[in-house]
């Protein structure tokens, strides 16, 4: 026993205490979701924007964004549903 320990009772005296150290749980990374690509025009299908009404044909250079695209089988079919031939492919 040090000096300063001596006069008090050996009962009193407690070991320092180590604190509990909690662990942090972990943040699972939340999954990233793959944007939805439009599926490729089916041969000979007609191309339509959503946004315009207008339909093309798969090689015309005013096709819309892949996201206001839909697709069609025929020009039939893209008339059928209210579309307009473009102007440009669809002459």
């Amino acid at each position: 026993m040090t000096e300063q320990t001596e006069n008090i009772p050996e009962e009193t005296i407690k070991p320092t205490e180590i604190p509990t150290i909690t662990p942090i749980p972990t943040i699972e990374p939340t999954p990233t979701i793959a944007p939805t690509v439009a599926p490729d025009p089916v041969e000979g299908g007609i191309i339509g924007n959503k946004n315009s009404k207008i339909y093309h044909k798969p090689a015309c250079r005013f096709l819309p964004a892949a996201k206001n695209r839909v697709y069609f089988n025929s020009e039939d079919e893209a008339i059928g549903q209210g579309y307009k031939a473009c102007g440009h492919c669809c002459k």
